[in-house]
C-alpha cells in the first residue's frame, strides 16, 4: 500500500513536470508571426561571438554572416589557404566610392589583423569586437552617437580590411591539442612542426630573436616568406596597393603586455608623427577603462626581433602608421586571459581605432591607381557558399521551429527528457 502511494506521488510529479515543459514552454516558444529583424541578428551575433574565445570555423561563419547582412558596404576576400587547407578570409568594410571621386584615385585604407601567434586568443577577439562596433553602428547608431560623424566620414572616405586570424592552423591546434602553441602547423623537419609567422617576413629576416632551429618556438623558416600565411597577406596587400587602395595604417594585435610598438621593432628609427599618434592612441585607451599602454620600439620596451609583419608594412610597403599592439594584460593571466576581458580590451582598442581613423582622414598625398587589371580585381573574389548549408550557430538562435528548439536544448537534455517520458509511462503501467 505504501509503495503504491509513493508511486502515485512520483507519477503526479512527473506529469506536472512534463506538462510544464512540453506544453507551457512549447507554447512560449511558438514561431513568431514575423521573422526577427536583421537588427536582432547582428546584435545576437556579436553577443555570441564575443561571449568567449571562438574556434576558427565560428570566426569564418561570423564573417560570412556579416558580409551577407551588409552586402552594400562589405566585401569578403579569399586570399589563400594554409598548409592544412583552412581559408584565410579578409573582410573589407567601407561605403562605396562616391560619383565625385576621380576614377583613378585610390581609397585610403587600413589593415587590422590578429592571431599571428596561435596562443594569443585575445587578438582575434579584439578584431571581431571592432568589426561588431562598425556593424552595430551601421544598423543602430548612425546619426545618434557622439562618434556618428567620425565613423560616417571614416567609412565614406576609407576602407578597412580585417583578418581576425592570421594563423588558422595554429590557432585551431591551440584549442584542440596544445593551448600554448605559438607557430603554424607546417612540418619543417622529421621531428618538428611549425614556423613563427612573426619571424618570417622579409624585412629584418634572420635578425634578433629568431632561430634557425626548426624545433625552436621562434623558428624563422628556411627563408623569408616561406609560409603560405605570410605569402597570402603579402600578395593581397601588394595587389590592393597597385589597384585602388592606399594603405595608411597597419595594425597587428598580439598579447600580452599592454604596449604599442611603433613599427620599428628591428631597431630602426621611426618618424615622429607616427610615434606622436601612438601616444594619442594610448591616451584614448586609458580614458576608457584606465588601462595604461606604453609606447615605443620593441627594442626599447622589450627586445628587438627581426622578420615581423609590422616592420614589413612600415619599411617595405611604406605604410605610415604601422603598429604592433600587445593587448591585455601585464602578466597576471598572460596568454590565458579570461573571457571577461574580451569586451574591455575591445572597448579600449575601439577608442584607439577612432583616434587612428582621424589621422587617416587627415592624411595627404594620395597616389593614382597603377597597374590595376580586371584579373587583379577578380583574383581574390570570394564565392559565397549558401549560408543555410553552413553550421552557423549565430543564425540558429533565431530559427523558432521545433527543430531548432530541440537543437537549442541540446542533445544531452533531449535524451534526458525522453528517458523521463518513458519512465512516466512505465510507472502508469505499474499502477494499472
Amino acid at each position: 500500500m505504501a509503495t503504491r502511494i509513493i508511486l502515485n506521488y512520483i507519477a503526479l510529479y512527473l506529469f506536472i513536470f512534463l506538462y510544464n515543459y512540453y506544453c507551457i514552454r512549447a507554447d512560449h516558444m511558438k514561431p513568431r508571426e514575423s521573422p526577427p529583424s536583421p537588427h536582432q541578428h547582428i546584435g545576437s551575433a556579436c553577443d555570441l561571438i564575443l561571449d568567449g574565445y571562438q574556434r576558427h570555423q565560428e570566426v569564418e561563419n561570423f564573417l560570412r554572416r556579416v558580409c551577407e547582412m551588409h552586402e552594400n558596404v562589405t566585401e569578403l576576400f579569399d586570399i589563400g589557404s594554409t598548409y592544412e587547407g583552412r581559408r584565410m578570409l579578409v573582410l573589407k568594410i567601407g561605403f562605396k566610392k562616391q560619383a565625385t571621386t576621380p576614377a583613378n584615385e585610390r581609397r585610403k585604407s587600413a589593415w587590422i589583423d590578429g592571431g599571428i601567434h596561435a596562443r594569443e586568443h585575445i587578438a582575434p577577439s579584439t578584431v571581431l569586437y571592432i568589426i561588431c562596433q562598425v556593424h552595430i553602428f551601421i544598423f543602430f547608431l548612425k546619426g545618434i552617437t557622439v562618434n556618428s560623424k567620425k565613423i560616417t566620414n571614416l567609412l565614406t572616405q576609407s576602407d578597412w580590411y580585417f583578418l581576425p586570424v592570421v594563423n588558422p592552423d595554429g590557432y585551431e591546434y591551440s584549442f584542440t591539442k596544445n593551448r600554448m602553441w605559438r607557430k603554424n602547423r607546417r612540418p619543417t623537419s622529421p621531428n618538428c612542426i611549425g614556423v613563427d609567422l612573426n619571424r618570417n617576413w622579409i624585412f629584418g629576416w634572420g635578425g634578433a630573436d629568431s632561430e634557425a632551429n626548426p624545433c625552436a618556438f621562434n623558428y624563422r623558416g628556411e627563408h623569408a616568406e616561406s609560409e603560405a600565411e605570410v605569402i597570402n597577406i603579402v600578395r593581397f596587400i601588394t595587389d590592393q596597393q597597385s589597384c585602388d587602395s592606399q594603405f595608411f595604417s597597419f595594425i597587428t594585435y598580439h598579447s600580452y603586455g599592454q604596449k604599442i610598438y611603433t613599427g620599428a621593432q628591428h631597431g630602426y628609427g621611426d618618424n615622429n608623427e607616427a610615434t606622436a599618434l601612438a601616444y594619442e592612441m594610448s591616451k584614448s585607451i586609458k580614458k576608457v577603462n584606465g588601462a595604461h599602454y606604453q609606447v615605443g620600439t620593441s627594442s626599447a620596451l622589450a627586445y628587438p626581433f627581426g622578420g615581423g609583419s609590422s616592420d614589413w608594412a612600415k619599411r617595405v610597403v611604406q605604410i605610415k602608421y604601422s603598429y604592433l599592439i600587445e593587448l591585455r594584460d601585464r602578466g597576471q593571466n598572460g596568454f590565458l586571459l579570461t573571457r571577461k576581458e574580451i569586451v574591455p580590451t575591445g572597448q579600449e582598442q575601439w577608442a584607439a581605432i577612432l583616434k587612428l581613423g582621424a589621422a587617416i582622414l587627415n592624411a595627404q598625398n594620395l597616389k593614382k591607381v597603377i597597374n590595376c587589371t580586371d584579373e587583379t580585381k577578380l583574383k581574390y573574389q570570394y564565392k559565397h557558399p549558401k549560408l543555410e548549408k553552413l553550421n552557423i550557430h549565430i543564425a540558429q538562435r533565431h530559427k523558432n521551429s521545433w527543430k531548432s528548439m530541440i537543437s537549442n536544448i541540446g542533445s544531452t537534455n533531449v535524451k534526458h527528457y525522453l528517458t523521463v517520458f518513458i519512465l512516466f509511462f512505465v510507472i502508469i503501467v505499474l499502477l494499472s
